[in-house]
């Protein structure tokens, strides 16, 4: 066995599987990251975070069966929230690498191992992120990530080094951020420091590494809805990580003043005091590239400027506004 393999066959992944009402994709997901290589000594966190449906119970019954899954309920449905409890609540001793999976994906078999394999490799890069199979769109997303380096928040890995910068100098994801894919990348790619050039090599690209997703149909009305409400959101989440990029460049001297201090607000609303509409058409997260966002974008834009200053509704977010951490 050379020393490569002997690193791998020793080492320990913490899975964190982020759930929404997922009670028809969850048993899917946790077979996949199974066949994916999972080791004993490997531990899955699933987060189900306001679940409505029988997501909660479905993981319940499988962690009875399986040591490895550890169950966590959140009331608050927020994948930045989720995200942030297992990064700040969960007990990273003894890990060397930390798995994010989006809990409506499957992993391809292969795909762990992949992680562990350049884990154990001595690189520059601090995260790790794989590719998109099976969707209506993946061929072209897959090619784009391989020319551009890519990064796709749907199934990625951190260092450990990687979770506990995070933890030290306190990267709190704000509540309601919808663009952490996009924002972990654009950060990660410049070691944390809002003013570094890109560095593409930080955020490595595994091709041996992927999951697999379905696509809405886009022959039916429902399709067309969906696909009218996911271009919504992106321009929504194009919007925010422009606020975020913005708050932490005009606040980077501060932050490094205080390692210790928070670098973002609690709630991802707090940053729509002053919400540019002009600017955003000109910021390097800006919507041109499809003319659906540029439609939504007046609407977004709007309907932001009326969210300023107030606390998260259910309308917004679909969450409990008393509840911003979950139990």
């Amino acid at each position: 066995m050379s020393k490569s393999e002997s690193e791998q066959s020793i080492m320990k992944l913490s899975i964190c599987v982020l759930a929404h009402n997922e009670e028809d994709e969850i048993g899917r997901c946790l077979d996949s990251v199974v066949a994916a290589g999972l080791s004993r000594e490997d531990v899955v966190h699933i987060v189900v975070n306001g679940s409505r449906d029988n997501t909660e119970n479905i993981v319940r019954a499988v962690a009875s069966l399986d040591p490895r899954i550890r169950l966590h309920t959140l009331e608050l449905g927020d994948k930045a929230n989720a995200w942030d409890h297992y990064t700040f609540n969960v007990d990273h001793e003894g890990i060397q690498g930390h798995v994010f999976v989006d809990a409506d994906v499957r992993i391809r078999q292969g795909s762990l191992s992949a992680i562990k394999a350049a884990l154990a490799v001595q690189s520059e890069a601090i995260a790790f992120s794989t590719l998109p199979y099976g969707g209506r769109i993946s061929d072209g997303w897959r090619k784009k990530m391989l020319s551009q380096g890519g990064f796709a928040g749907n199934f990625y890995a951190l260092k450990q080094d990687t979770l506990l910068q995070i933890i030290d100098e306190n990267w709190h994801l704000p509540v309601g951020l919808i663009g952490d894919d996009t924002f972990l990348k654009w950060i990660l790619r410049r070691g944390f420091d809002p003013n570094a050039p890109d560095r593409a090599a930080l955020a490595q690209l595994l091709p041996g590494a992927g999951f697999d997703y379905d696509s809405f149909s886009m022959t039916s009305f429902s399709g067309l809805r969906s696909m009218v409400k996911r271009q919504a959101t992106y321009a929504l989440r194009d919007l925010q990580v422009y606020l975020v990029v913005r708050h932490l460049r005009r606040n980077a001297q501060s932050h490094a003043n205080d390692k210790n201090g928070q670098r973002l607000p609690r709630q991802i609303s707090d940053l729509y005091e002053e919400v540019p509409f002009w600017g955003q058409l000109a910021s390097p997260f800006g919507f041109s590239r499809l003319v659906a966002r540029k439609i939504l974008f007046p609407y977004t834009w709007l309907r932001a400027r009326a969210m300023a200053g107030r606390p998260l509704t259910p309308s917004w977010y679909q969450i409990s506004p008393q509840k911003l951490n979950g139990s």
